[in-house]
């Protein structure tokens, strides 16, 4: 997944764009949320993990 993309949660249907891959943020936490993440429904940004982002959520429409 690459910033740009349009996700969605497999489980739930929420909708997300990847803003930003930060992987600095790393070191700050056992479980860091280096993925934000836009919500379409909402209009906010969320710090996500990467474990979520590649487990639990699918591309359905690609950045070029």
């Amino acid at each position: 997944m690459k910033v740009g993309d349009l996700l969605q949660d497999i489980e739930y249907g929420d909708v997300g764009l990847l803003v930003k891959i930060d992987k600095t943020r790393e070191h700050n936490s056992p479980h860091p949320r280096t993925h934000l993440v836009l919500d379409c429904k909402y209009g906010q940004l969320h710090w996500l993990e990467e474990e979520y982002i590649l487990q639990d959520c699918e591309v359905i429409d690609e950045s070029r």
